[in-house]
């Protein structure tokens, strides 16, 4: 179940994705009131906030099975409201902001957790954020936005605590360690978050932008359909790196610890795998 949540800026919208729940819900008098119905009864109902009140049978039958089913249905729902609600981050200074989002909440959904997918702009957007992504764009640009919004030594922190990051395409330049001439030509800011050189528009300019189906082992045998637009490469790995892909002899994906990178696009591949991938880090940590 999907609800819209306001964050106090637009145009981007912050989404929320809780888990999933047979019943209804309500908002009364300021709190969220969860009544849980099989075959039309009133079995349960939980206030947030309050002791829970278990409605109780007056249609002449015994408890049988319609009991256990209750008990069990009850169970769940408890196991749900004491989940952690985990706050995801998206960049939303330029690139695939709702694309990310969309696929981030489906993700969310698939894997059973409870969560909100937010705008990160300001500082102040900071606070709170269990994992971050860094949407591609245009990197130069991008990496000048951080720099002028106090971004940096914010996302610097989250990577030190810990915190997961997934950078695709222009995310990708933006955690390097450092780049190839032509990033050093332009002056680029990078992060330095993974210990990788990244080679900007490896595979050539916008017109040489692709699609294929590469191999990504911890995804499983069947073949992730990537998505490839300017797409940079990794050209150096240190040791502590993990190299996910490769295509046509470059690294397209690695791991360091808590920090991905990706140089296509999940959000455009339809394929939850990579998103999902993602969230096991901000579970397993």
């Amino acid at each position: 179940m999907f609800s819209t949540l306001h964050t106090g800026f637009s145009p981007e919208p912050c989404y929320s994705s809780k888990g999933r729940i047979r019943g209804e819900e309500k908002i009364e008098m300021g709190a969220t009131v969860q009544v849980v119905k099989i075959e039309g009864r009133v079995l349960n109902v939980m206030r947030e906030g309050s002791p829970k009140k278990t409605a109780h049978r007056h249609d002449g039958h015994g408890g049988g099975h319609d009991t256990d089913a209750a008990r069990k249905e009850t169970e769940a729902g408890r196991k749900r409201s004491k989940m952690k609600t985990f706050k995801i981050g998206i960049l939303s200074l330029q690139g695939d902001l709702e694309e990310h989002a969309s696929m981030m909440r489906r993700a969310l959904d698939e894997a059973g957790i409870s969560g909100s997918v937010v705008g990160l702009r300001r500082k102040t957007d900071v606070a709170g954020l269990d994992a971050l992504v860094i949407p591609g764009g245009e990197s130069t640009v991008m990496a000048k936005l951080v720099h002028l919004h106090g971004l940096e030594e914010e996302i610097k922190k989250l990577a030190r605590l810990g915190v997961p990051i997934m950078g695709t395409c222009a995310g990708l330049v933006l955690l390097a360690r450092s780049g190839c001439d032509e990033v050093e030509k332009t002056g680029q800011r990078l992060l330095g978050l993974i210990d990788i050189t990244v080679e900007r528009n490896a595979f050539g300019r916008q017109k040489e932008s692709f699609e294929a189906d590469i191999d990504i082992p911890v995804l499983g045998e069947e073949k992730y359909h990537g998505v490839f637009i300017r797409a940079p490469a990794i050209g150096k790995a240190g040791a502590g790196v993990k190299v996910l892909a490769e295509y046509e002899g470059k690294a397209v994906a690695a791991q360091e610890g808590n920090i991905l990178v990706l140089a296509f696009h999940p959000e455009l591949s339809g394929d939850l795998r990579m998103h999902e991938y993602f969230l096991k880090l901000l579970k397993d940590g």
